[in-house]
């Protein structure tokens, strides 16, 4: 188990993408992968595709052809969801800047664009519910506008 452990930490350190390179751990059936002390994703043999590995981290899954390549899509996938959840966190930094009324407004300009985009999703339409859910968008951003051209004349 060590040497098993050793071979695949020199290999996991070569790779980029995390602060600390990617250990490999033995839980059960899977092998987990942790970076930085965070479980980051797991790949095992594959029962259905054979000589092959499936993979799963932060939500996307695939197969690959070695462990190696499994450790190498597991650190693209992490170093992709780590950057958008950097993006995601300075998004909402900057709207928890904002003084209210546009904080309020921003927030609810948000909600009303994920509904939006939920109606747009679904598999069988209410022509009704999208075309609310496009007019209450539009009201959010015209409402968010209006206030930060408000607040730029008061300035």
């Amino acid at each position: 188990m060590s040497a098993y452990a050793t071979t695949f930490s020199d290999l996991t350190a070569t790779l980029a993408g995390c602060a600390s390179p990617i250990t490999v751990v033995r839980d059960g059936q899977f092998e987990r992968a942790i970076c930085d002390g965070e479980r980051i994703g797991w790949f095992v043999e594959s029962n259905v595709y054979p000589g092959e590995w499936k993979w799963s981290a932060c939500g996307t899954s695939g197969y690959e052809t070695s462990r190696a390549a499994c450790i190498k899509a597991i650190e693209r996938r992490v170093a992709e969801w780590r950057a958008h959840r950097a993006s995601d966190e300075a998004y909402r930094a900057g709207i928890d800047a904002m003084g209210e009324p546009l904080r309020g407004l921003a927030i609810e300009r948000d909600r009303a664009a994920l509904r939006l985009e939920i109606e747009r999703a679904r598999t069988v339409r209410r022509p009704d519910d999208l075309l609310a859910a496009e007019e209450a968008y539009r009201n959010a951003v015209m409402a968010f506008d209006a206030a930060e051209r408000a607040k730029a004349e008061a300035a």
